[in-house]
């Protein structure tokens, strides 16, 4: 198929990386310069922040916390937990829910799970609702879809269901894996992925 256009999102480059900290920081010079003074400890994050999505995300997280993690999956486990309602938290609100952040976590990993077993970026939201009923006994699937979608960690086209960024689909697959202790699963994307896939080699990495 060398005849489909290909796009790739060139790395930031310094002074692309000082002018998304500003930005995103509202050019608080305090903050951006605390920002820069953690990120110069880290090489490793000083890596990923010419890449524009782990940037955004590691500016996003320090933001709320006023603090760096310390490498890449430590981000995306700050960021998710933020989305599964830490960003509540750290704004002192309070939204009402019918479903912890733990039990959507819970159901959160069997999606991405499911999904990525599928080798798939999306799924039909009936199959994405029978995973959830699976994983909690008698829910609400249309109360719980809406608060999943308002955290914002998942996305609805049309018909089907995926997750805002695969990254976060690659994340939480390994979190399924670690929490679960599947085996069988495990072995299946090791065994992928020693035969050449690189499908499985984020999830692998994170976990």
């Amino acid at each position: 198929m060398t005849w489909i256009p290909r796009i790739h999102l060139s790395g930031f480059d310094a002074g692309q990386v000082s002018e998304l900290v500003s930005k995103w920081l509202e050019n608080n010079q305090a903050k951006i310069k605390l920002f820069f003074e953690q990120l110069g400890r880290s090489q490793s994050l000083q890596e990923m922040m010419t890449i524009p999505l782990l940037a955004t995300l590691i500016v996003l997280v320090f933001k709320q916390t006023d603090k760096l993690p310390e490498n890449k999956t430590r981000l995306y486990e700050i960021f998710v937990d933020l989305h599964n309602g830490g960003w509540d938290l750290a704004k002192s609100v309070q939204r009402p829910s019918q479903f912890s952040a733990t039990a959507k976590m819970f159901v959160l990993k069997r999606m991405a799970a499911s999904i990525h077993k599928a080798k798939r970026r999306e799924m039909l939201e009936t199959d994405i609702s029978v995973v959830a009923r699976e994983a909690l006994k008698e829910t609400n699937w249309k109360v719980l879809k809406n608060e999943l979608l308002r955290d914002g960690l998942i996305v609805q086209m049309g018909l089907m269901i995926g997750f805002a960024h695969h990254s976060f689909q690659e994340f939480l697959t390994a979190r399924y894996l670690l929490g679960d202790l599947n085996t069988s699963y495990l072995t299946a994307c090791c065994d992928e992925y020693l035969k050449g896939s690189d499908w499985w080699q984020e999830v692998l990495y994170f976990y």
